[in-house]
């Protein structure tokens, strides 16, 4: 079952996370990742045109949404693949993954420095791989490449949605190009249901049901005041609730 955010306030959501570096990171690797997840998730480009905003509570592990590790390859797998998917060939793929039980998002630490067979420099590679990681955590499945859209908008190469696997290379996102933000939401495919938009849609079905309700009683109102012969003071009462 995928853990999804639910918020019940109408005004722009916060998700709290924390940040930790597991034992046996080479020290330069970890150093910074706390400032490159901040930078990543506090940059309009990504989740933030979605409606999101991220508040790091590194130290307070009990209080946050959610926990962002950087792991060793070892950890990783352990932590990614100690239950291999069913029909899975690659036992130890090595790939970052959220766990929506623990609610955890392990960064394998050698695709981090490197960029893995995404084509992207690392700084670009920490951009799609926090987003990703994230946007599961959203609710979001893997995509496949929006080449629909990019032909109906005219361009080309198209960009990758942030949620397709750069992380295995060019083949695995083809015929995209390698992408390291979400695309817009204008787009339809990065897309989570924004808080906004949800508390918006509640309105104006409630309003909806209000004036079903409405209608209902109204002739049901009606229907009583034709067919049964009525006290004067009920005909005024009725006349008084639906103007009849």
């Amino acid at each position: 079952m995928s853990y999804r955010f639910v918020f019940s306030s109408y005004s722009m959501p916060t998700i709290t996370y924390t940040v930790t570096v597991a034992p046996g990171v080479d020290a330069a690797a970890g150093a910074g990742f706390q400032l490159e997840v901040a930078r990543v998730l506090n940059d309009r480009r990504g989740w933030q045109k979605y409606g999101y905003s991220f508040e790091d509570l590194t130290g307070e592990v009990s209080r946050a949404d959610i926990l962002i590790r950087l792991a060793t390859v070892a950890e990783t797998n352990r932590r990614c693949y100690s239950k291999p998917k069913q029909g899975s060939a690659d036992k130890s793929s090595g790939l970052s993954c959220w766990d929506s039980n623990r609610r955890e998002i392990t960064i394998n630490e050698q695709n981090w420095v490197t960029g893995a067979a995404s084509g992207l420099p690392p700084d670009r590679y920490h951009n799609y791989v926090i987003s990703h990681e994230v946007g599961h955590a959203l609710g979001l499945d893997h995509m496949k490449c929006p080449i629909d859209e990019c032909r109906r908008r005219g361009i080309s190469p198209c960009p990758a949605s942030v949620m397709q696997q750069m992380t295995l290379g060019g083949v695995a996102i083809s015929p995209c190009v390698a992408s390291d933000w979400p695309l817009d939401p204008d787009w339809g495919v990065d897309n989570v249901a924004t808080p906004r938009s949800s508390a918006i849609l509640l309105i104006v079905l409630t309003l909806l049901l209000a004036i079903v309700i409405a209608v209902a009683v109204s002739r049901a109102g009606a229907a009583l005041y034709l067919s049964t012969p009525l006290s004067g003071a009920s005909q005024n009462l009725i006349h008084y609730l639906f103007g009849l």
